[in-house]
């Protein structure tokens, strides 16, 4: 054998180990790529998770903030309501006929004792009069729309139809409303 043959068979022994090393690498680069695909079908099929768990979280942040508004935007219609009603109600007792505006000026100044001054709606200062217990005066007041104030010697009782309505007895008038207007 000649150097010219053993050359020949270390290049082509050199060959074979070089195709085998590059086989291999092609093999390791195919692995490598299969992989990577799979770790980024897994990142995306994770951020595709992400993006459903945030909507639903979103979805669900919606519904609950949908349904706090129409439970304020319902409460304020209700309110509304209410309130409308208690100044219709209001108006009402301001306007009565003088025989049904006595009968009410009769209960309201039953308790009242001794002596003071009632101011009173001008355009009522007569029937109140009629009405007054012995040693309280009657005066007319631009303030007030309906029923009395009287100021006594040691204290100050407002009867006056707004006090009466919008603060005194406003929860019980309030409830009354409610219930016959069905909005509880």
């Amino acid at each position: 054998m000649a150097l010219q043959d053993i050359l020949q068979k270390i290049l082509e022994e050199a060959a074979r180990e070089v195709k085998t090393l590059d086989d291999a690498l092609v093999e390791e680069k195919k692995q490598l790529h299969i992989e990577a695909e799979k770790e980024a079908a897994l990142a995306l099929e994770s951020l595709a998770q992400k993006k459903a768990d945030a909507l639903a979280s979103v979805e669900k942040k919606t519904n609950a903030i949908a349904r706090r508004d129409v439970k304020t935007v319902i409460q304020q219609a209700r309110r509304s309501v209410i309130s409308s009603a208690m100044e219709q109600f209001h108006d009402h007792l301001v306007a009565l006929p003088d025989a049904q505006y006595q009968q009410v000026l009769e209960k309201l100044l039953d308790p009242l004792s001794g002596e003071g001054t009632l101011f009173v709606p001008k355009k009522r200062i007569d029937s109140t009069k009629k009405m007054a217990p012995k040693g309280f005066s009657v005066e007319a007041s631009e303030n007030i729309a309906g029923g009395f104030v009287a100021k006594l010697p040691k204290a100050e009782v407002d009867c006056s139809f707004h006090s009466l309505v919008f603060s005194e007895f406003r929860n019980e008038i309030e409830s009354f409303f409610a219930q016959k207007l069905n909005l509880i």
